[in-house]
């Protein structure tokens, strides 16, 4: 078979659609290809094919395969690669060919190439025994395999999705995305400490045919020390593979070079005595980069009381816990210490987010939550699905739609639901209660409980309220522990979020209080000393001035420290192989001690597209995807992307899937979606339009979003949209383009309205009736006539009952339609039957029927 030109001469590998085969030339010389078989290529991998042909060739190294050539053939891609060896690690390992030298010798190439890989600024992604080329005669052997590299610092993985990227058996903690840890360069080590015990013993640590067995291991189980495992094996070898296999990347060698040191030491012993005599481990480990300790300081009280809430709901009781602190206190890290127990009890920890300049969508951070855990749900396998469709339908029944309309992925599991019978207004938000419990208790059990953790609910819609409330109170043999975090600096006693508190403390609903107060100067120590690899009395005056700047805030301290770092105030000095700052230096250094501050100036050292495009960006909401970054910003994807890259390269702005990787693919990057770091940057970024021109900027990243947006695509954007435009209603003077808005706000008053976020629909409605032009009644009867009917409703299940009255005699007087007149009627008979007022209902009544001749 010939394919670009070569003929194939050998298949090496063969799994799914993927296939790796020797092949020859036409000049004599062999070369391996990597192509796709089917007769349906998948744009995925010829995706992941360009990518890796790009990361291969910015490497130049004797330890990287090469890369050399990308063919298209037919309809996909083909990768040209050097041809290496005959065999991989993994087939090498198994033939138990290798001594303890010459193991001990791959050990050391194999250190060497991941010190190419990062000296490159990248991370390998997928390093296992199999992604090593070995060739056995020279003793030599090549890395390869990068179709999951990143060029970032540092990416933060989600599970939320169900996919687990990479070889499960050598994936370190952090890349199982059940941790609240960064994958940086460490987790490449981690993966190599895999590898290596491998080569010395013949077995992986972890070894299960269960990937959930797996991902708890590789989180929160030790594996057995190489020593003990085999006792030919020499301590002080094993030693260095368990540092290596450190479950906290602070713990493990924070370089190749210290690692490659302890190696070298290990093979002059074998050599000169056929044994390795112990020596102090990782004393030249020169960080390879600068890496702020990811510990959790100050937070032991804390982590246990939200560890005994996560026991007891385990056993069958809803509970809510709540934490309070400022912005940047370190809530969001703290919950994420429940990674580890939820895995081990094979619960699900999701989370969402409210958004502080977009609080019209009701729902918002539920919908995020569940939509994600679903997504994971739906990709568990044919029998999973199969349990939790049964498990839905047979607690939902008839009433499957109220829940898939707010979490319309819920069909991929249960099937188009049949229609929901009608009810009136005021009854339809408690049959939305009662479906949304049953659904929560067929997700939540002791089998599987869960932790929903909304973030920043100061920020919280009154319907998620009012259904959290009731999820508390329906809480019996419910396995689910509701986290909510918020800033009790922006909350007082008549706030909507103090005000559901209570109401749930009154029903005598379970209620945990936790506050975070900013760290002392003992933690802000212990957390400097851990980045710098110091003792904590030696950067003792360092900490002082960071407490001074920071006040202990762990977010601004975090980000304080890489900025001294950046501007060269701290600094490596490989001389003496350690960290070196200067306190008189950094004190007169005009650095600001407030955290937006801080923030805008780091995006002002980003170029001014990258600028102009984040503060578009940051009215989208603290998170958003490429298709909405593109339309704002009306470039295409690539040219989006580029924009963008400065900001994920400083880590103000965080991938949120592995799209943003394809630079060339086009289709891949308009897949992709993104946050910002923190809500800090969030603001920073909305901050850098001064106040004066936002109103215009918003009126055109509106107007932008909604001509780029399907069908499809503007149900999704709704309420995005309509925030923009509507704040800048003022600026639109084209009739047919208050015409459109007019239209937009009645289907967003109604959308909410169904999903009886009551106020949000008022608040739509209103604006809605605000555009009607003065002869609306003549010119669009039937629109006119919707929207003053549902304003009605909205306003009186609101209890904003005077409002909705004005309504109607307003609406009677304005029309000559007999139909719309008695609709009217008819609501407000249905408000006074609400109010109690049934006396004052009869002559409505009646007043509809004579309009109706009857």
């Amino acid at each position: 078979m010939r394919i670009a030109g070569y003929t194939v001469e050998e298949v090496i590998y063969a799994a799914a659609e993927t296939v790796v085969a020797r092949a020859r030339g036409g000049d004599g010389k062999t070369v391996v290809l990597k192509y796709q078989d089917g007769l349906h290529p998948s744009p995925d991998l010829d995706a992941r094919w360009q990518h890796e042909h790009a990361v291969l060739q910015s490497i130049r190294s004797e330890f990287i395969v090469q890369a050399l050539g990308l063919e298209q053939v037919e309809k996909s891609l083909v990768l040209l690669l050097e041809d290496f060896g005959s065999a991989n690690l993994a087939q090498v390992i198994a033939r138990r060919q290798l001594d303890m030298a010459e193991r001990i010798a791959f050990a050391i190439q194999l250190t060497m190439a991941v010190s190419a890989v990062h000296q490159h600024h990248l991370i390998h992604g997928d390093l296992s025994s199999k992604n090593v080329l070995v060739d056995v005669s020279a003793l030599k052997l090549k890395l390869c395999d990068f179709a999951l590299a990143t060029r970032l610092d540092r990416e933060h993985i989600s599970s939320q999705d169900g996919v687990l990227r990479g070889t499960l058996e050598y994936m370190s903690p952090e890349q199982t995305g059940r941790t609240n840890l960064d994958v940086d360069y460490r987790s490449d080590l981690y993966s190599l400490g895999v590898t290596l015990y491998e080569l010395f013993s013949g077995v992986t640590p972890f070894r299960s045919s269960d990937p959930m067995t797996l991902v708890h291991a590789q989180i929160a189980t030790l594996p057995v020390p190489l020593s003990e495992l085999d006792p030919s094996i020499p301590g002080p070898l094993s030693g260095v593979v368990q540092k290596l296999l450190s479950k906290s990347p602070d713990d493990r060698y924070q370089s190749t070079f210290g690692l490659s040191q302890d190696l070298a030491t290990c093979a002059q012993h074998w050599h000169r005595h056929r044994r390795i005599e112990p020596f102090p481990l990782a004393t030249n480990d020169v960080p390879e980069r600068f890496s702020i300790s990811q510990r959790l300081y100050g937070r032991e009280a804390e982590t246990a009381g939200i560890l005994a809430a996560f026991e007891r709901v385990s056993g069958g009781r809803a509970e809510l816990l709540l934490i309070s602190g400022y912005s940047g206190i370190g809530k969001t890290a703290l919950v994420s210490e429940l990674n580890r127990p939820i895995v081990a009890r094979r619960g699900y920890f999701v989370r969402g987010k409210q958004d502080q300049y977009s609080r019209n969508q009701p729902y918002s951070a539920l919908i995020q939550a569940l939509q994600q855990l679903l997504r994971q749900l739906a990709g568990e396998g044919d029998e999973r699905r199969h349990y939790w469709r049964t498990s839905f339908l047979s607690a939902l029944g008839e009433n499957v739609a109220a829940v898939t309309a707010i979490l319309p992925n819920l069909i991929a599991l249960t099937g188009e639901p049949p229609p929901l019978p009608s009810l009136p207004a005021a009854e339809e938000e408690n049959r939305f209660h009662i479906a949304f419990a049953r659904f929560v208790r067929a997700l939540a059990s002791p089998v599987h409980p869960i932790v929903l953790f909304l973030d920043d609910l100061q920020w919280a819609d009154q319907p998620t309220l009012r259904l959290l409330e009731h999820l508390i109170g329906a809480g019996q043999d419910l396995c689910l522990l509701i986290i909510g975090a918020y800033r009790d600096n922006e909350v007082d006693d008549a706030h909507p979020l103090r005000l559901a508190i209570q109401a749930v403390e009154r029903a005598e609903g379970p209620v945990v209080n936790l506050r975070l107060g900013n760290l002392e100067l003992e933690h802000v120590a212990r957390l400097v000393a851990d980045t710098l690899r110091a003792v904590p009395e030696d950067v003792a005056p360092l900490a002082a001035l960071c407490l001074e700047k920071t006040r202990g805030n762990p977010f601004f301290l975090g980000q304080f420290l890489k900025a001294l770092e950046q501007t060269g105030d701290i600094h490596y000095v490989r001389s003496v192989g350690g960290w070196r700052w200067n306190i008189e230096q950094i004190r007169r250094r005009d650095m600001t001690d407030n955290v937006v501050g801080l923030m805008l100036e780091k995006l002002r050292t980003l170029p001014r597209g990258t600028q102009a495009l984040l503060a578009r960006a940051a009215h989208l909401g603290g998170g958003f995807h490429m298709r909405e970054l593109m339309a704002v910003g009306g470039r295409g994807a690539i040219e989006t992307a580029e924009e963008l890259w400065p900001a994920l390269s400083a880590g103000l702005v965080i991938p949120l899937d592995e799209d943003y990787k394809f630079a060339g693919n086009e289709e891949r990057l308009r897949a992709s979606s993104y946050r910002f770091l923190h809500d800090r940057v969030q603001q920073a970024a909305y901050d850098l339009t001064a106040e004066s021109d936002r109103p215009g900027l918003r009126l055109e990243s509106g107007r932008r979003l909604l001509s780029a947006s399907s069908e499809s695509e503007l149900e999704a954007r709704l309420f995005t949209i309509l925030d923009l435009l509507n704040s800048a209603v003022d600026l639109i003077q084209g009739p047919a383009e208050r015409e459109r808005l007019l239209e937009l706000d009645l289907r967003g008053g109604v959308r909410a309205k169904s999903a009886s976020a009551y106020a949000t629909a008022v608040s739509l409605l209103r604006r809605g009736k605000e555009l009607l032009a003065a002869d609306a009644w003549q010119t669009h009867p039937a629109r006119t006539l919707a929207l003053y009917k549902e304003l009605a409703e909205a306003e009186y299940l609101s209890g904003n009952f005077d409002e909705a009255e004005k309504l109607y005699p307003e609406g009677v007087a304005a029309t000559e339609d007999a139909i719309a007149r008695a609709t009217l009627r008819l609501v407000q008979a249905d408000q006074y039957q609400i109010q109690g007022r049934f006396g004052e209902s009869l002559p409505v009544l009646l007043s509809a029927l004579s309009l109706l001749g009857r």
